[in-house]
């Protein structure tokens, strides 16, 4: 046998390209809807005026639980999804189910806008440094490009709040709101599309 054959016959066989999957779909939708209906909630919360009709302001309390709210579903909704993974896959969703915690107890706790800045800070740089990781991983799929677009726009928050020392509970929501809202489209209409797809293969 000629080295040429010897090196196609031990040569490892390429891998399978990688399936989506309907359930992945329907989570991110699910995750897409809940971030939809907070980006929203922000925009549309009822604001407090100051001195004058353009200085309006919300309170930190306020702005702490509504976030808190969404990132408990969020936790929740990212556990469902890691339940039937596997792998790398299964780690980096439970990890961003877990960093909801800490979170939740800082915002719990904030009486103050620095406080409610440095849990949207601290959250939203693990988030996106996950959703990087969750790149990495899943890179070969189709549309994995979804994964990195949410990493780029969290850490972009991330550097926004932990920058902005001078900002108000209501510009701190403001931003949230919308890294969120935009994120969340991009999932639903790429759950959308990954369920769709799924299913031809299927």
């Amino acid at each position: 046998m000629t080295p040429a054959h010897d090196t196609a016959a031990t040569a490892a066989p390429a891998p399978p390209p990688a399936r989506l999957s309907a359930r992945d779909g329907a989570f991110m939708i699910a995750r897409g809807a809940a971030g939809a209906a907070f980006g929203l909630a922000t925009v549309f919360w009822p604001r407090v005026q100051l001195a004058s009709a353009a200085q309006l302001a919300i309170g930190v309390r306020t702005a702490a639980l509504v976030t808190l709210g969404y990132l408990l579903v969020a936790g929740i909704l990212l556990f469902l999804q890691s339940v039937r993974q596997r792998g790398t896959v299964r780690l980096v969703l439970q990890c961003e189910a877990i960093i909801v915690l800490p979170a939740a107890v800082f915002l719990l706790l904030a009486q103050q806008p620095g406080q409610l800045r440095a849990a949207v800070c601290i959250w939203a740089l693990l988030y996106g440094l996950l959703e990087l990781w969750m790149y990495r991983v899943r890179r070969a799929e189709p549309m994995a490009a979804d994964f990195l677009i949410s990493a780029g726009l969290h850490v972009l928050l991330a550097v926004i709040v932990g920058f902005g020392t001078q900002m108000a509970a209501l510009s701190v929501f403001g931003f949230a709101g919308a890294a969120v809202l935009i994120v969340s489209v991009l999932f639903i209409v790429g759950g959308a599309t990954r369920r769709m797809r799924a299913r031809k293969e299927a």
